[in-house]
């Protein structure tokens, strides 16, 4: 990514006549970006934040975000380091929908190679951080569910913080259920669930999807293996072109001596059998 000095080549006299309505900064797990936007509020921005960081200073941020929403088409959209990130469309709830994963990829973006930010969901059985990695549609949020239900420590559903040393980060985010009639939101606490407030050490990986009348029969997955397919499912990929030999490196070092398992299932139920008999 470009400067801000940079960027201002191509953005900056139009970024100069911008009236910002409001500026701050927002710092989670040690990265600090700063936001600044021209009609959106700040309690519309904070909804799309994670919950897990905090509102600062603007000024010092080193990563600036623009959120450009006015009547002037020629620059609508959000911008990262005065880069155009992401133009925006007239549906204010498209809008919406694009900035909260685009402050994501930016937080995973500005994180690395301190901590990588994965699409799987993530719970502690019996004192050990398990995560389940998979694209949507894959049945990790269910998997999760269950996993609650049964007396698991909710961690996440969608999005997983793991650091370099192998431990695992608190990012709580309402569970998206998919029912017949579309997509509902439910919190662990409905489950009767308790939420991970401090971090802890990642013990398992389960690499399952979810197949109709598949019987879970899980095999060992050899640690190179696992990386890759741990790399497959970041959270923004293109991340991985910043620093792959080290990503490849940090990631040998902390599946290296973690249990591993791979393998298709049908009812999430045989699941948590056999990790509660095993483990």
């Amino acid at each position: 990514m470009k400067s801000e000095a940079a960027g201002n080549e191509i953005y900056g006299p139009r970024f100069e006549k911008i009236s910002w309505k409001v500026r701050f900064g927002f710092e989670c797990y040690g990265v600090r970006i700063g936001i600044r936007a021209d009609t959106l509020s700040l309690p519309i921005l904070q909804e799309m934040l994670p919950t897990t960081g905090r509102i600062t200073d603007f000024e010092g941020s080193k990563e600036i975000v623009s959120v450009v929403a006015d009547e002037d088409k020629l620059i609508n959209g959000l911008y990262y380091n005065n880069e155009l990130a992401q133009k925006f469309e007239e549906n204010r709830d498209s809008l919406m929908e694009i900035l909260r994963d685009k402050f994501l990829i930016i937080l995973s973006l500005a994180s690395l190679p301190k901590r990588f930010y994965l699409h799987a969901g993530a719970f502690v059985w019996n004192n050990k951080g398990i995560i389940v990695p998979g694209e949507s549609f894959s049945g990790k949020t269910t998997l999760v569910k269950e996993f609650i239900k049964a007396g698991a420590v909710y961690i996440t559903d969608d999005l997983t913080i793991l650091t370099e040393t192998g431990e695992l980060l608190p990012f709580p985010r309402t569970l998206e259920v998919r029912t017949e009639t579309g997509r509902e939101l439910q919190t662990a606490e409905s489950f009767g669930a308790r939420t991970l407030t401090e971090k802890i050490k990642l013990e398992m990986i389960l690499f399952t999807a979810f197949e109709e009348n598949a019987e879970w029969k899980p095999q060992i997955l050899p640690p190179g293996q696992a990386v890759m397919k741990l790399m497959d499912n970041f959270y923004y990929r293109s991340s991985i072109g910043e620093a792959p030999a080290h990503i490849v490196r940090t990631l040998a070092a902390l599946t290296s001596g973690i249990k591993i398992y791979t393998g298709k299932r049908g009812d999430a139920k045989s699941v948590i059998d056999w990790v509660a008999k095993n483990f």
